[in-house]
């Protein structure tokens, strides 16, 4: 019967060089994983955080599309169910302007704007990066967050035939206002991980005041 052949081994091992070779190579390769590992980590993050932003906004302007749709309804046709420029509220908050807006409507059809959900105003607070929604008359309203990472919040107003409209120079064109352009800004609630700064999106949307000027 012939031998099986048999192989010489090297009795002393790995050489301190090649083991420092297979050292470094296996150093790279962790690295390189790793680095592709933290890199989609922080991707899907970047992604959710758009996300969530995004659908803040749509939610925010969803309430307040809603609500700015129904500025005049007045089905009683009681009326001063409308815009309003200035109530004598302090401050430029509570106006119909660029920064803000207000308005009433008679929701349960009663004859007046007196009731819960008729008054409504909103407003953009920079302090805070907020949405205010405030409900009510002077000295009873209430005020609560309508949305939280709001960067900007503005307003535009147009008449019938599409002509923009300036009411802090004309007041009176209060009454023209037949679409407002709402336009908001957000941002993540989180820095991204991928830009180290918070992500910004803005939405604009043109909202047709249906009950305005059927009176």
């Amino acid at each position: 019967m012939r031998n099986s052949p048999t192989f010489a081994r090297d009795p002393n091992g790995f050489t301190l060089v090649e083991l420092l070779i297979y050292i470094l190579l296996l150093s790279v390769a962790m690295t390189t994983i790793y680095s592709v590992f933290i890199s989609n980590v922080r991707a899907q993050r970047s992604q959710e955080n758009t996300m969530e932003m995004v659908q803040d906004l749509r939610g925010t302007a969803d309430v307040m599309i809603r609500e700015i749709r129904m500025a005049g309804y007045d089905y009683t046709d009681a009326g001063g169910m409308g815009f309003a420029h200035d109530d004598g509220s302090p401050g430029d908050s509570y106006d119909t302007d660029a920064n803000s807006i207000h308005f009433t409507m008679d929701i349960n059809e009663n004859g007046d704007h007196l009731d819960s959900n008729e008054d409504i105003n909103y407003y953009h607070d920079a302090a805070t990066n907020k949405i205010l929604r405030r409900v009510g008359n002077p000295g009873t309203r209430a005020s609560n967050v309508l949305a939280e990472k709001i960067s900007a919040l503005s307003f535009a107003y147009f008449d019938a035939a599409g002509n923009a409209l300036d009411l802090d120079a004309t007041p009176a064109d209060i009454a023209k206002i037949r679409t407002v352009r709402l336009i908001i800004s957000g941002e993540t609630a989180e820095i991204d991980p991928m830009t180290r700064k918070n992500r910004t999106r803005t939405l604009a949307v043109q909202i047709k005041v249906r009950n305005m000027g059927l009176n």
